[in-house]
Protein backbone atom coordinates (compact mmCIF):
# COMPACT_ATOMS: atom_id res chain seq x y z
CA UNK A 1 0.00 0.00 0.00
CA UNK A 2 2.89 2.98 0.67
CA UNK A 3 4.44 1.68 -2.73
CA UNK A 4 0.90 2.30 -4.26
CA UNK A 5 1.06 6.24 -2.33
CA UNK A 6 4.28 6.67 -2.92
CA UNK A 7 3.82 6.09 -6.54
CA UNK A 8 0.58 8.21 -7.03
CA UNK A 9 1.01 10.93 -9.04
CA UNK A 10 -1.55 12.87 -6.91
CA UNK A 11 0.34 12.39 -3.73
CA UNK A 12 3.72 11.60 -4.07
CA UNK A 13 4.55 11.59 -7.45
CA UNK A 14 7.22 9.22 -7.95
CA UNK A 15 5.69 7.44 -10.51
CA UNK A 16 8.11 4.72 -11.40
CA UNK A 17 10.65 2.88 -9.79
CA UNK A 18 13.64 4.77 -11.26
CA UNK A 19 12.00 8.16 -10.21
CA UNK A 20 11.58 6.61 -6.56
CA UNK A 21 13.78 9.05 -4.26
CA UNK A 22 14.81 6.22 -1.53
CA UNK A 23 14.06 2.63 -1.43
CA UNK A 24 15.49 2.91 1.95
CA UNK A 25 12.86 5.24 3.39
CA UNK A 26 10.39 2.48 2.35
CA UNK A 27 10.19 0.93 6.06
CA UNK A 28 9.93 3.65 7.72
CA UNK A 29 7.57 5.72 6.09
CA UNK A 30 5.30 2.03 5.89
CA UNK A 31 5.36 1.61 9.87
CA UNK A 32 4.43 5.79 9.73
CA UNK A 33 1.46 4.81 7.53
CA UNK A 34 0.35 1.59 9.96
CA UNK A 35 0.36 4.22 13.12
CA UNK A 36 -1.54 7.11 11.48
CA UNK A 37 -3.81 4.40 10.23
CA UNK A 38 -4.63 3.53 13.97
CA UNK A 39 -5.62 7.10 15.01
CA UNK A 40 -9.22 8.24 15.56
CA UNK A 41 -10.43 9.53 12.02
CA UNK A 42 -10.39 12.59 13.34
CA UNK A 43 -6.82 12.87 13.63
CA UNK A 44 -5.72 11.51 10.59
CA UNK A 45 -5.28 14.35 8.57
CA UNK A 46 -3.37 16.02 10.98
CA UNK A 47 -1.28 12.50 10.80
CA UNK A 48 -0.71 12.63 7.29
CA UNK A 49 0.35 15.95 7.14
CA UNK A 50 3.13 15.68 9.79
CA UNK A 51 4.14 11.92 7.93
CA UNK A 52 4.65 14.68 4.26
CA UNK A 53 6.21 17.28 5.88
CA UNK A 54 8.78 14.88 7.11
CA UNK A 55 8.96 12.59 4.28
CA UNK A 56 9.91 15.79 1.81
CA UNK A 57 12.37 16.98 4.34
CA UNK A 58 14.04 13.50 4.56
CA UNK A 59 13.89 13.71 0.10
CA UNK A 60 15.72 17.34 0.35
CA UNK A 61 17.94 16.73 3.23
CA UNK A 62 19.61 13.48 1.41
CA UNK A 63 18.79 11.59 4.63
CA UNK A 64 18.20 8.12 3.72
CA UNK A 65 21.04 8.29 1.35
CA UNK A 66 23.51 6.47 3.87
CA UNK A 67 22.92 3.81 6.51
CA UNK A 68 20.10 3.77 7.85
CA UNK A 69 18.93 1.37 10.18
CA UNK A 70 19.22 4.02 13.03
CA UNK A 71 17.72 6.74 11.12
CA UNK A 72 14.59 5.05 10.71
CA UNK A 73 14.41 3.99 13.87
CA UNK A 74 14.99 7.20 15.37
CA UNK A 75 12.64 9.09 12.74
CA UNK A 76 9.44 6.44 13.70
CA UNK A 77 9.86 7.30 17.37
CA UNK A 78 10.17 10.90 16.74
CA UNK A 79 7.39 10.93 14.08
CA UNK A 80 4.67 8.67 16.31
CA UNK A 81 5.47 10.70 18.94
CA UNK A 82 4.87 14.19 17.31
CA UNK A 83 1.47 12.77 16.10
CA UNK A 84 0.38 13.47 19.77
CA UNK A 85 2.03 16.82 20.66
CA UNK A 86 2.69 19.29 18.21
CA UNK A 87 5.22 20.44 20.37
CA UNK A 88 7.41 17.26 19.89
CA UNK A 89 8.27 18.61 16.48
CA UNK A 90 11.61 16.84 15.06
CA UNK A 91 14.76 19.03 14.58
CA UNK A 92 14.64 17.90 10.59
CA UNK A 93 11.52 19.46 10.14
CA UNK A 94 13.23 22.97 11.03
CA UNK A 95 16.71 22.17 9.49
CA UNK A 96 14.48 21.68 6.10
CA UNK A 97 12.34 24.59 6.54
CA UNK A 98 16.03 26.88 7.62
CA UNK A 99 18.03 24.93 4.38
CA UNK A 100 15.50 24.05 1.39
CA UNK A 101 16.09 27.63 -0.36
CA UNK A 102 20.00 26.87 -0.32
CA UNK A 103 19.96 23.46 -1.99
CA UNK A 104 21.95 24.51 -5.36
CA UNK A 105 19.59 22.36 -7.57
CA UNK A 106 21.98 22.87 -10.78
CA UNK A 107 24.03 20.72 -9.43
CA UNK A 108 21.84 17.82 -9.22
CA UNK A 109 23.14 16.26 -12.59
CA UNK A 110 22.88 12.54 -11.75
CA UNK A 111 19.48 10.92 -11.91
CA UNK A 112 18.24 8.16 -9.14
CA UNK A 113 20.05 11.18 -6.46
CA UNK A 114 17.48 12.05 -3.94
CA UNK A 115 16.99 15.25 -4.44
CA UNK A 116 16.67 15.09 -8.40
CA UNK A 117 14.32 12.51 -7.94
CA UNK A 118 12.39 14.42 -5.46
CA UNK A 119 12.36 17.53 -8.02
CA UNK A 120 11.24 15.57 -10.43
CA UNK A 121 8.55 13.88 -8.41
CA UNK A 122 7.57 17.83 -7.85
CA UNK A 123 6.81 18.05 -11.43
CA UNK A 124 4.66 15.36 -11.29
CA UNK A 125 2.51 16.70 -8.55
CA UNK A 126 2.52 19.66 -9.99
CA UNK A 127 0.62 18.03 -13.13
CA UNK A 128 3.59 18.39 -15.88
CA UNK A 129 1.81 18.29 -19.33
CA UNK A 130 3.14 16.91 -22.36
CA UNK A 131 4.02 20.18 -24.46
CA UNK A 132 2.77 18.76 -27.74
CA UNK A 133 -0.70 16.92 -26.78
CA UNK A 134 -1.63 18.69 -23.46
CA UNK A 135 -2.21 15.66 -21.82
CA UNK A 136 0.41 14.17 -18.36
CA UNK A 137 2.30 11.75 -19.92
CA UNK A 138 1.46 7.87 -18.38
CA UNK A 139 4.10 6.69 -15.95
CA UNK A 140 4.88 4.21 -18.81
CA UNK A 141 5.36 6.40 -21.78
CA UNK A 142 7.54 8.61 -19.81
CA UNK A 143 11.08 10.14 -20.84
CA UNK A 144 13.19 12.57 -18.30
CA UNK A 145 13.56 15.80 -21.27
CA UNK A 146 16.43 17.87 -21.27
CA UNK A 147 14.74 21.19 -22.21
CA UNK A 148 17.65 22.97 -23.64
CA UNK A 149 19.29 20.01 -25.76
CA UNK A 150 22.12 18.17 -24.46
CA UNK A 151 23.96 18.49 -28.20
CA UNK A 152 23.76 21.99 -27.27
CA UNK A 153 25.58 22.00 -24.27
CA UNK A 154 28.38 19.73 -25.49
CA UNK A 155 28.95 22.45 -28.08
CA UNK A 156 29.35 24.90 -25.57
CA UNK A 157 31.30 23.30 -23.46
CA UNK A 158 28.50 22.39 -20.40
CA UNK A 159 28.77 18.74 -20.48
CA UNK A 160 27.89 18.59 -16.77
CA UNK A 161 25.71 21.24 -16.53
CA UNK A 162 23.26 20.24 -19.15
CA UNK A 163 22.48 17.63 -17.17
CA UNK A 164 21.01 19.50 -14.27
CA UNK A 165 17.87 18.78 -12.77
CA UNK A 166 17.18 22.45 -13.46
CA UNK A 167 16.97 21.83 -17.52
CA UNK A 168 14.87 18.25 -17.30
CA UNK A 169 11.30 17.90 -17.22
CA UNK A 170 8.92 15.14 -17.85
CA UNK A 171 7.54 14.50 -21.55
CA UNK A 172 5.98 11.57 -23.29
CA UNK A 173 8.16 9.59 -25.21
CA UNK A 174 6.76 9.98 -28.27
CA UNK A 175 7.36 14.13 -28.13
CA UNK A 176 10.44 13.86 -26.65
CA UNK A 177 12.07 11.41 -29.48
CA UNK A 178 9.82 12.16 -32.49
CA UNK A 179 9.06 15.75 -32.14
CA UNK A 180 11.33 17.89 -30.29
CA UNK A 181 14.52 15.57 -30.69
CA UNK A 182 17.48 17.95 -30.50
CA UNK A 183 16.19 20.89 -31.28
CA UNK A 184 16.07 24.29 -29.21
CA UNK A 185 13.01 25.53 -27.72
CA UNK A 186 13.43 28.59 -29.61
CA UNK A 187 13.40 26.83 -32.78
CA UNK A 188 10.29 24.22 -31.52
CA UNK A 189 8.62 27.10 -29.16
CA UNK A 190 7.02 29.22 -32.46
CA UNK A 191 5.73 25.87 -33.95
CA UNK A 192 3.66 25.54 -30.97
CA UNK A 193 2.83 28.40 -30.61
CA UNK A 194 1.17 29.30 -33.97
CA UNK A 195 -0.60 25.84 -33.63
CA UNK A 196 -1.91 26.05 -29.91
CA UNK A 197 -1.45 29.77 -29.35
CA UNK A 198 0.86 31.50 -26.87
CA UNK A 199 -1.15 31.36 -23.67
CA UNK A 200 -1.67 28.22 -23.95
CA UNK A 201 1.59 27.08 -24.73
CA UNK A 202 2.54 29.58 -21.24
CA UNK A 203 0.23 27.33 -19.44
CA UNK A 204 1.61 24.00 -20.56
CA UNK A 205 5.17 25.16 -19.45
CA UNK A 206 4.13 26.83 -16.54
CA UNK A 207 2.93 23.43 -15.23
CA UNK A 208 6.30 22.25 -15.07
CA UNK A 209 7.93 25.28 -13.07
CA UNK A 210 8.98 27.23 -16.21
CA UNK A 211 7.54 30.98 -15.42
CA UNK A 212 6.87 33.10 -18.03
CA UNK A 213 10.48 35.03 -17.52
CA UNK A 214 12.04 31.66 -17.60
CA UNK A 215 9.91 30.92 -20.76
CA UNK A 216 11.17 34.21 -22.27
CA UNK A 217 14.62 33.33 -21.79
CA UNK A 218 13.91 30.18 -23.64
CA UNK A 219 12.63 32.02 -27.04
CA UNK A 220 16.02 34.07 -27.27
CA UNK A 221 17.43 33.74 -30.62
CA UNK A 222 20.44 33.92 -30.07
CA UNK A 223 20.44 31.66 -27.28
CA UNK A 224 23.56 32.06 -25.47
CA UNK A 225 25.41 30.35 -22.94
CA UNK A 226 24.52 32.98 -20.30
CA UNK A 227 21.02 32.76 -21.27
CA UNK A 228 20.95 29.42 -20.38
CA UNK A 229 22.75 29.79 -16.72
CA UNK A 230 19.89 32.78 -16.58
CA UNK A 231 17.18 29.94 -17.13
CA UNK A 232 18.13 27.90 -14.69
CA UNK A 233 18.44 30.97 -11.73
CA UNK A 234 14.78 31.19 -12.48
CA UNK A 235 13.84 27.80 -12.60
CA UNK A 236 15.72 27.53 -9.33
CA UNK A 237 13.67 29.97 -7.72
CA UNK A 238 10.02 28.50 -8.95
CA UNK A 239 10.90 25.22 -7.54
CA UNK A 240 12.23 26.57 -4.29
CA UNK A 241 8.60 28.81 -4.00
CA UNK A 242 7.16 25.23 -4.89
CA UNK A 243 8.84 23.40 -2.29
Amino acid sequence: KSIKLLRSPGEFGAIAPQFFPYVSILPGFSALQVEANKLPPERQLDAQRKIRLWYWASVFLNRYSGSVETTTARDYLDVKSWFDDDAAEPALINEFRNSYRSIEFRRETRRGTSIYNGVFNLLVLNGAKDWVSGLIPLPDDLDDHHIVPKDWGKRNNLSGEIDTILNRTPLSANTNRNVIKNRHPNEYLPELIAASGEETVREIFESHFISASAFDILMRDPFTVDDFKAFLDVRQHTIQDAI
